[in-house]
């Protein structure tokens, strides 16, 4: 561990640059990684204005998995949820290591068109976002996931956290394209 601050504000990040890098290697900084907090990438602005930023994919991901996570929770109080759904839609569908019953409950959800299994196709075509190979073609696909995703998500109140994750993806685009060129 080379330091650990005492909380995770922007007074804690300030106190990071200004006490473990000096002025000439802030300025020597090109490439930076993080979520998409506001005062992350502010503070990384503000201490390394040299630096390109790169929101890294883990964050991207997470605040998909926590929207399609949220719209499991609404939709269980309404309808009976098939066995195993919460562990299904948060794994990856190619690769993710689905247990039987989590492939089963996977089966279940979309052929009852549950919302969960709408949110959870929204968030699995994100990973054909990343497969891109290259800057142009990550465009093209983050382009038409969010235009996918906003025509799936309409004004379903169920959906608000996965829109709000959706407006933050779009928010973010260039930074998140920015993975393309940083490899």
């Amino acid at each position: 561990i080379g330091w650990v601050g005492r909380a995770k504000g922007r007074e804690t990040i300030d106190q990071f640059f200004n006490e473990q890098l000096s002025t000439g290697k802030k300025s020597r900084i090109r490439w930076a990684s993080c979520d998409m907090s506001l005062t992350y990438t502010e503070a990384i602005k503000h201490h390394c204005p040299n630096a390109t930023l790169v929101i890294d994919r883990f964050h991207v991901v997470k605040a998909l998995n926590e929207a399609v996570d949220e719209v499991r929770k609404a939709e269980r109080k309404q309808v009976k949820m098939p066995d195993a759904t919460r562990w299904a839609v948060l794994k990856a569908h190619d690769g993710g290591k689905l247990t039987d019953k989590q492939a089963a409950a996977l089966v279940e959800l979309e052929a009852g068109d549950f919302l969960t299994a709408q949110a959870w196709r929204i968030k699995e075509k994100l990973r054909w976002v990343r497969a891109a190979e290259t800057r142009q073609a990550a465009k093209w696909r983050i382009t038409n996931f969010l235009r996918h995703a906003r025509q799936r998500i309409g004004d379903n109140p169920v959906f608000e956290k996965l829109r709000k994750a959706v407006e933050t993806v779009e928010k973010h685009m260039e930074r998140i394209l920015e993975r393309w060129t940083s490899t």
